[in-house]
């Protein structure tokens, strides 16, 4: 439990690392998780409205960035449209939450 506990934090902060300049104000939240035993991350980023080719591109490069500095796991990234105020579903923590 110790051991993914340091991981997912070590995931947390590459990933909000990686959302400085990245941040949209229809980004509602960005979700952090992961599985020791398979070598996955999660990374589910979460729009208000419409999810253009920009902001699909910010989310993408922000993964990008974040799983680089953990090489030795795979990355389950989703970009999803959730409209507010539909409840954001979490899997792991927030590495950002919009105040709404």
């Amino acid at each position: 439990m110790e051991e993914k506990f340091s991981e997912l934090a070590r995931a947390m902060l590459c990933m909000q690392n990686a959302l400085l300049g990245a941040i949209a104000p229809s980004l509602r939240a960005v979700t952090v998780d992961i599985d020791i035993e398979t070598k996955t991350l999660f990374y589910s980023f979460f729009y208000d409205g419409e999810i253009s080719d920009e902001l699909f591109d910010l989310a993408s490069v922000a993964s990008a960035e974040a799983s680089a500095n953990l090489p030795s796991y795979f990355v389950d990234n989703n970009i999803i449209r959730l409209d507010f105020p539909q409840k954001i579903p979490v899997r792991g923590k927030y590495a950002f939450l919009r105040k709404e």
